[in-house]
C-alpha cells in the first residue's frame, strides 16, 4: 500500500490511459466465447474497471511490470462482471434448480411436482 499512498490520482490515471490496450486485448479474447450473451462494450467496461483497480493496487517494488500485474486483475474483473450479470439474469432459474435438487434428494416438495417435473436444469 506504500505505492498507492505515494502516487497521486493523476499518475494512476496516466497509468490506466497508457495501458488501455491490456483491457482491450482481454475483452477481445473473451468476447468470441460470450458474444451471444454480452456486448463487447460491457466487457470493456468490466476490463477498464479492473485496470483502474490494478493501477490503484500496483506496487513496482515487487519487480512485476504493470501490464503483467494488470492482466490478471483485468481478466478477473471481466469474469466477475459477467458472472454477476449471469446470476442476475439466471437467479430465478438457479432458485428453481435448488428446489429441484431438494426434490430429487429428499422427495417431493408440496406443490412442486407438476411444475418441476417438466423443467430441466
Amino acid at each position: 500500500m506504500r505505492y498507492v499512498l505515494a502516487v497521486d490520482g493523476r499518475a494512476r490515471a496516466q497509468l490506466v490511459e497508457r495501458h488501455l490496450d491490456v483491457a482491450r486485448r482481454a475483452a477481445a479474447m473473451i468476447h468470441p466465447r460470450v458474444r451471444d450473451h454480452i456486448p463487447f462494450d460491457d466487457l470493456m467496461a468490466f476490463a477498464s474497471a479492473g485496470l483502474a483497480e490494478a493501477a490503484a493496487r500496483y506496487d513496482p517494488a515487487y519487480g512485476v511490470t504493470f501490464p503483467a500485474y494488470a492482466w490478471y486483475r483485468v481478466n478477473g474483473a471481466i469474469i466477475d462482471g459477467f458472472g454477476a450479470l449471469l446470476l442476475g439474469r439466471l437467479g430465478p432459474i438457479v432458485g428453481r434448480c435448488k428446489i429441484l435438487n431438494q426434490y430429487l434428494s429428499f422427495g417431493r416438495i408440496n406443490g412442486t411436482e407438476d411444475f418441476y417435473e417438466s423443467k430441466s436444469c
